[in-house]
């Protein structure tokens, strides 16, 4: 899941990384970022199938598009608070892509095409 973002970053002219953010939401070692600031979130579930054993996987990506990271780190540091959970998440340990490229929304389908090509170099097919 990371490595096409990190190829899609790339295309972009970006230089990403994987890993841990100190101060991020919902941190983890799947992180990918950029100069050392979180810019996408990722998670997995994995699930195995009674009818076979195969395993299922859900997994999804959330990209900071827009700089809302102050107001962000606020709600998420609420809500921390609310149910008793150490509150430490900093609007400076994040970057939105809108900070690093003029026109993010335009590389959505960009960022589409590199999973297509990421999947075929991986001999599965394409969605």
């Amino acid at each position: 899941l990371c490595q096409p973002l990190c190829d899609w970053l790339a295309a972009m002219g970006l230089d990403a990384g994987v890993g841990e953010v100190d101060g991020a939401f919902c941190d983890g070692r799947y992180n990918v970022n950029i100069g050392g600031r979180k810019l996408v979130g990722t998670a997995q579930r994995w699930r195995r199938r009674q009818s076979d054993g195969r395993y299922v996987v859900l997994a999804h990506g959330a990209i900071l598009m827009e700089n809302q990271r102050e107001a962000m780190a606020e709600v998420v540091n609420a809500f921390y608070r609310a149910v008793e959970l150490p509150a430490d998440i900093r609007g400076t340990s994040h970057v939105a892509l809108d900070e690093r490229h003029a026109q993010p929304w335009q590389q959505v389908e960009a960022l589409a095409g590199q999973f297509q090509r990421h999947l075929i170099d991986q001999g599965l097919p394409p969605v």
